[in-house]
């Protein structure tokens, strides 16, 4: 009797700030017969995946490992969402898909169309509700912003929530990596006129002084060796205010090379030339608001 040769994968993926902001990445091995895997998604906040109101959801199947497969394994193991209007920016997440695709279909056409293409869609999942995000919209309204730079983007946790809840505000978008540059673009391209976004260091910002009303840096400055060049860069560009938001404990992160305090988070930015700078925290982030001269 001949036993075939078949790999185990488990994967349990938990979602600690409740934001589904989860990635997996698998590798498969093209020279075995068959896989058997397992993934268990955990999240406060349930009801973005398609389980009944638990916090555990566990799938499991096989299938066969051929390279031009092993896309469905990793599509499974991200997550199993809905694409719809509860969970996520389905408007977004339907420019997008008509952005890559270039194709004119309806939302829910283009976004089955993109879904079986093998894109990732639940990078458009909601997160207006997450309480940093929602500080930062609420003081967005409070500016009166008609034209807003956001310094690294990223996957869009700050950035969807900015373009659903401020329709009249003109949004430039920027990312130091070319692969999220190209993703918002994408979303650009496929019917939102009033975002443009570019490639760009945000040490090095290629814009005039006072271009913006306001610009946004929101969950970056933990990231960056040169923080101080990134806060003279961000309160040069910006008319009005500067919005900053980072973590205010540590954390496991390794892409995290820094930890600030409320008053070094205030000195940054009075040290790259803001009037005023207002710091406050919110459920494991400090916000600051740095106000520029006109």
């Amino acid at each position: 009797m001949v036993v075939a040769d078949v790999i185990v994968v488990v994967v349990v993926v938990v979602d600690l700030d409740g934001d589904g902001d989860v990635e997996v990445d698998v590798d498969v091995d093209a020279a075995r017969p068959s896989t058997i895997w397992t993934a268990t998604f955990t999240s406060p906040s349930p009801s973005r995946f398609t389980s009944t109101p638990t916090t555990t959801t566990t799938t499991t199947g096989t299938m066969t490992t051929e390279p031009s497969r092993a896309v469905d394994l990793q599509r499974v193991l991200e997550w199993t969402a809905v694409i719809g209007d509860e969970t996520h920016y389905a408007w977004l997440a339907a420019c997008y898909a008509r952005g890559v695709l270039g194709v004119e279909l309806r939302d829910a056409d283009v976004i089955a169309a993109a879904e079986r293409a093998g894109l990732r869609m639940h990078r458009f999942k909601r997160s207006a509700e997450l309480p940093r995000v929602r500080a930062m919209l609420g003081t967005l309204r409070g500016l009166g912003v008609e034209t807003l730079l956001d310094v690294g983007s990223g996957r869009g946790v700050f950035l969807w929530p900015m373009l659903d809840g401020l329709p009249d505000v003109r949004v430039t978008s920027i990312d130091v990596l070319a692969e999220r540059a190209q993703q918002i673009a994408a979303v650009a391209k496929g019917g939102v006129e009033r975002l443009s976004v570019a490639r760009m260091d945000a040490g090095r910002l290629g814009f005039g002084e006072a271009t913006f009303d306001v610009v946004t840096v929101l969950e970056v400055l933990e990231h960056v060796a040169e923080p101080e060049r990134v806060a003279r860069e961000v309160v040069r560009v910006a008319r009005r205010a500067v919005l900053a938001t980072v973590p205010s404990h540590e954390d496991d992160n390794p892409e995290h090379v820094r930890l600030f305090t409320a008053e070094r988070l205030r000195a940054l930015f009075e040290e790259a030339g803001a009037r005023r700078v207002v710091v406050d925290g919110v459920r494991g982030h400090l916000t600051a608001v740095a106000m520029c001269d006109e």
